[in-house]
């Protein structure tokens, strides 16, 4: 089932975190480690929103509908007003400072989490804006991004390959929404962590 870190089994992935090694300085192993982190903790505040009746889809900004997913100066950019808007001063201080049980530091983890904000954002309003959701199908969509259900995996796994340019590279969307892999050898980033192959 397609998720939310099947993105690093995809083109898309492998230059996210080459630009964000570039903007971090952290190595790829780091890189993996805090958006293993940020990006399903990001998913877990906006589907705990659609709890309490919050609804996202009428802030999705229309110029995220067509963004690439490794523009990371914009990501970056719409990422810092999400998290200001999500998070409290306080929280964000607690959050960032978990950066010590990551390995990394607190000005690294920060990046990454804007980013993963302004990246979740932007998966939700493409594929929001292709689909042409309504209200209630938002929650769903935050579940299939989680794994939780199959609703939108083929949306989730089309947007996480529709820049791919690498057949030698990347999984097809049909192995990525399976959990698929003709190679053997090709280890998850997770390992037999949370799912992983």
């Amino acid at each position: 089932m397609a998720n939310i870190l099947d993105i690093f089994r995809t083109h898309v992935g492998n230059e996210l975190v080459e630009k964000t090694g570039e903007e971090t300085g952290l190595n790829p192993k780091e890189i993996h480690r805090a958006y293993i982190f940020t990006l399903p903790f990001v998913l877990s505040v906006h589907r705990s929103k659609c709890d309490q009746g919050t609804n996202h889809s009428k802030e999705f900004a229309s110029e995220l509908e067509k963004i690439q997913l490794t523009n990371l100066p914009k990501l970056k950019e719409t990422g810092e007003k999400v998290f200001a808007n999500m998070f409290s001063s306080a929280r964000q201080e607690k959050i960032i400072a978990l950066s010590r049980d990551l390995g990394i530091s607190e000005k690294s983890l920060e990046k990454i989490l804007k980013i993963s904000c302004g990246l979740i954002f932007a998966i939700l309003s493409q594929i929001s804006s292709r689909k042409n959701l309504k209200r209630e199908d938002h929650c769903k969509l935050l579940d299939s991004l989680s794994g939780v259900n199959a609703v939108y995996e083929q949306d989730v796994a089309k947007l996480f390959t529709q820049h791919d340019d690498s057949g030698n590279l990347i999984h097809t969307e049909e192995e990525i929404a399976l959990g698929s892999d003709e190679n053997e050898d090709d280890e998850s980033i997770l390992g037999g962590y949370a799912g992983g192959r």
